[in-house]
C-alpha cells in the first residue's frame, strides 16, 4: 500500500510541474481583475460561513476551532477539484 501511495504522490507532483511549466500567464492578465475580485469574495464568503455557521454553532470552543480549521481545509480541497474537473490546462 505504502509503493501505491508514494506513486501517487510523485505522479500528482509530475501533473502540477507539467501544468505549471505550460502556464501561459500573459494570457490570463486580461481577466487578472477579475480573478481577484472572484477569489476575495470566495475567502470572504467562506470566512464568513466558518465563522457565523461553524464556529457558533459547534460552542465557540476548542473543538469549535479545530472543526472550523477542518471547513477551511475542506472548502480549499473542493476549490480545487472542481477547478481541476472545468480547467483545460490539464
Amino acid at each position: 500500500m505504502k509503493k501505491y501511495i508514494f506513486l501517487e504522490d510523485v505522479s500528482l507532483k509530475l501533473i502540477l510541474g507539467m501544468a505549471m511549466i505550460s502556464l501561459r500567464l500573459w494570457e490570463l492578465s486580461s481577466v487578472a481583475g477579475q480573478l481577484a475580485v472572484l477569489l476575495l469574495a470566495q475567502a470572504l464568503l467562506a470566512w464568513v460561513f466558518i465563522y457565523f455557521v461553524t464556529f457558533r454553532f459547534m460552542g465557540r470552543n476548542y473543538d469549535a476551532a479545530v472543526l472550523s480549521a477542518g471547513t477551511c481545509r475542506f472548502s480549499d480541497l473542493e476549490q480545487l477539484e472542481w477547478y481541476c474537473k472545468h480547467a483545460k490546462c490539464l
